[in-house]
């Protein structure tokens, strides 16, 4: 058996962020939660997370703000990035440039099952321990 993977969950929505913790923990993930990018950003130390969820948009720093400073805090965390946004993407915000950089996004509202397609999706990405030849 695995050691439970830790997964840091931030939205600025309490009722959100509530969600996003109980459907992690249904799927056997430990989770760390921020109620902002500030406290998110304090969070932050290499190889203390598995994978992050991180809402869009939220007063003071941004979803995007947090991924750059991840990429340079922690690459493997960076690569288990997802945004959670109810957004329409507006000019300073271009979903191609992020999903090129390995960002994957879930929609608000989204169903379990479309969570944990994600968390599916993510562990598949997860090449650590796969057996190199």
């Amino acid at each position: 058996m695995r050691t439970q993977r830790r997964v840091l969950i931030i939205d600025d929505e309490p009722h959100v962020l509530e969600i996003l913790l109980s459907f992690s923990e249904t799927l056997g993930y430990v989770g760390d939660t921020a109620s902002s990018g500030d406290e998110a950003i304090k969070m932050i130390a290499p190889g203390r997370h598995w994978a992050m969820l991180c809402d869009l948009k939220m007063p003071g720093i941004n979803g995007v703000e947090i991924f750059e400073k991840i990429s340079q805090v922690d690459k493997d965390l960076s690569m288990r990035f997802v945004m959670v946004t109810g957004t329409i993407f507006e000019n300073e915000i271009n979903p191609h440039t992020l999903s090129e950089k390995g960002v994957i996004f879930l929609r608000k509202p989204f169903l379990f099952k479309e969570m944990k397609n994600t968390f599916e999706i993510l562990e598949k990405l997860d090449t650590r321990y796969m057996i190199q030849d």
